[in-house]
C-alpha cells in the first residue's frame, strides 16, 4: 500500500467516525445538550422524548424525531440515553426486544454503582453492549474542551465509538471494564466537590458576622485550595503503601485547631455541624491510637460503616411497614428529646482494665450542636478514664423508667484552672447558663470552681439511640 493510499483510509475514517449516526433518547435539559453537541459534530441524530415538543429546537437545528423509542433505536448503532433514572432505562427499553440485540447502549442517566451493575447484566441477555457513563458537567458545558464524561464498561465498545464519545466532553475518560466505576466515581467527585463548596460557605458564613464580604474572602480561599490540592499526591502515596507518617501536623495537633473552628462557630452564632462533624472524625482517630499519625490516616474512618449509618432507614428496608408504623405512632419516641430534657445520667468510662466505670452525672445535652456536657471534678476515676480514652457513653432514663436514651461519642476535657476568670473557669461559666440560667452569685461559683478543681467535659455526639417500652 502506497503511503497516499494509507493518508486516504485514515481520513476516510475519520469522515466516518465524524458522520456515525446517533440516537439519543430523552430530551431533558441534560440530554438536549448531548444531543445539540453531536449536532454541531456533524453526526446524523435521531431524537426521542416522551413529549415530542422538547425535540422541538433540536429538530429546527437538523436532528430527526423518531414517532417511537423503537423507531431511534434502529436508526442507530450507538445508542445514548439520560433519563430520570434506571428503571426508566429499562422501561423504555425492554419492550424493544431483538431490536436491542448489536448495539452499544450508553448510558449517562444518574444512578448507583449497584444499579449499573444489574443494567449491564439486563443489557447482556437483550444482547447489547453496554457502557455505564457520568457527566461531570453542568448541561451548557457539554461538549467542550474541559469537561469531563466518565464511562466504564468493556473497552472494545468504547474503542469502537471513542471518536463519538469525545464530542461529548474533551476529557472523555474510560474507568475500566467494571461497569459500576463510573457511577462510583462520580458520587466520589460529588462528595470532594460539595465539601468544599461547604467549607468555602461555612467560613463565608463565619466572616460574615465580621462583616467581611464572600468576593474578599473568595481569593484566599482558591490560594488555600490550591495548595491543598498539592497535598493529595502524597496523601495518595501514602493509602496505597498504608503509612501516614506526622512529618507536618499530626491528628492531635489538627484535632487541637478543629476545636477552635466550633468553638468560633458557636460563639457568632453560625451552624456547627459540619466543624461537629471534622471533630468527631479526628476524635474517632485519636481514640484509636492514630493522633501520632498525618492527617491521611483518616481514611481508616471513612473505610469502615458508621454506627448511625449501619443499619438502613426503616422506609428504605420497607415503605409500607414505616407509613404504617408512623400512623399507628404518631408521636414518636425522640431519644434526643429525652437527652435534652434530662439532668441527671449514668456516665460510663473505660477502666484501665478495660473494664466500664459507671458514675452518676448531671449532663447537660445541647441538641442542635450535638454535644454534652458534664461538670466533674479532677482526680476522680472517670476524669482519669476520659485523660487516657476519650471514649465515653451517657444513659439516661424518663421519671417513671420506661424510657431510655444513650448517647455516645468522644469527650475532650477542658480545666482544672486556677484563675477565677481564666478560660477554663469561663467554659464551666458558659456550661451552668446553658443548663440552669443565671448563678445567683457568680462570684462564688468561681471560686468554687477553682478551689474544687472542677474540670468540664464536651463530649462530641457520635451516635443517640434508645427506646420507650411503655
Amino acid at each position: 500500500m502506497t503511503p497516499d493510499a494509507s493518508s486516504e483510509q485514515h481520513i476516510a475514517r475519520d469522515r466516518d467516525a465524524r458522520q456515525a449516526p446517533v440516537a439519543v433518547l430523552g430530551l431533558g435539559l441534560m440530554g438536549a445538550a448531548l444531543a445539540e453537541a453531536f449536532l454541531r459534530a456533524g453526526h446524523p441524530t435521531t431524537v426521542w422524548n416522551r413529549t415530542a415538543a422538547k425535540a422541538d429546537r433540536l429538530v429546527a437545528g437538523g436532528a430527526t424525531l423518531a414517532a417511537s423509542a423503537a423507531e431511534a433505536v434502529a436508526a442507530a448503532p450507538l445508542v445514548v440515553v439520560c433519563v430520570a433514572d434506571y428503571a426508566a432505562v429499562r422501561e423504555i427499553l425492554d419492550p424493544l426486544g431483538e431490536l436491542l440485540d448489536g448495539r452499544v447502549l450508553v448510558n449517562l442517566t444518574s444512578g448507583s454503582s449497584a444499579q449499573a451493575r444489574q443494567t449491564a447484566q439486563w443489557a447482556g441477555r437483550h444482547g447489547l453492549a453496554y457502557l455505564d457513563g457520568a457527566i461531570m458537567a453542568y448541561p451548557q458545558a457539554v461538549g467542550g474542551p474541559d469537561t469531563v464524561i466518565l464511562h466504564s464498561g468493556p473497552r472494545a465498545s468504547f474503542d469502537r465509538h471513542e471518536s463519538t464519545l469525545r464530542v461529548l466532553g474533551g476529557k472523555t475518560v474510560h474507568l475500566g471494564a467494571d461497569h459500576g466505576l463510573a457511577a462510583l466515581h462520580d458520587v466520589a467527585l460529588l462528595s470532594l466537590m460539595w465539601s468544599v463548596l461547604d467549607s468555602f460557605l461555612h467560613g463565608t458564613a463565619l466572616l460574615g458576622t465580621a462583616g467581611v464580604g464572600a468576593d474578599a474572602f473568595q481569593p484566599l480561599a482558591v490560594s488555600t485550595l490550591e495548595t491543598a490540592a498539592g497535598w493529595l499526591a502524597g496523601y495518595a502515596r501514602q493509602i496505597e503503601e498504608g503509612v501516614y507518617p506526622g512529618d507536618d501536623a499530626t491528628i492531635d495537633t489538627h484535632r487541637a485547631a478543629m476545636t477552635h473552628l466550633v468553638d468560633e462557630s458557636r460563639a457568632v452564632g453560625v451552624d456547627v455541624d459540619l466543624p461537629r462533624f471534622l471533630t468527631a472524625l479526628a476524635d474517632r482517630a485519636v481514640a484509636d491510637g492514630r493522633g501520632g499519625d498525618g492527617y491521611a490516616a483518616l481514611i481508616e474512618q471513612f473505610r469502615r460503616p458508621s454506627a448511625t449509618g449501619a443499619a438502613p432507614d426503616a422506609a428504605q428496608a420497607d415503605p409500607d411497614a414505616a407509613d404504617s408504623a408512623s400512623k399507628q405512632s404518631p408521636a414518636a419516641f425522640d431519644p434526643h428529646t429525652l437527652l435534652a430534657e434530662s439532668r441527671l445520667g449514668v456516665l460510663a468510662t473505660i477502666k484501665s482494665d478495660g473494664r466500664p466505670q459507671l458514675s452518676p452525672v448531671t449532663p447537660f445535652y445541647d441538641r442542635e450542636a450535638g454535644v454534652l456536657y458534664v461538670s466533674m471534678t479532677e482526680g476522680r476515676a472517670k476524669t482519669v478514664n476520659l485523660r487516657r480514652d476519650p471514649r465515653a457513653t451517657l444513659e439516661v432514663t424518663s421519671a417513671d423508667g420506661w424510657a431510655w436514651a444513650t448517647a455516645e461519642g468522644t469527650a475532650t476535657l477542658t480545666g482544672p484552672g486556677t484563675d477565677p476568670h481564666g478560660p477554663e473557669v469561663e467554659a464551666l461559666v458558659d456550661y451552668y447558663r446553658r443548663a440552669a440560667g443565671e448563678h445567683p452569685d457568680w462570684d462564688e461559683y468561681r471560686s468554687v470552681m477553682v478551689s474544687d478543681r472542677r474540670v468540664l467535659m464536651v463530649m462530641t455526639v457520635d451516635h443517640v439511640y434508645g427506646a420507650d417500652i411503655s
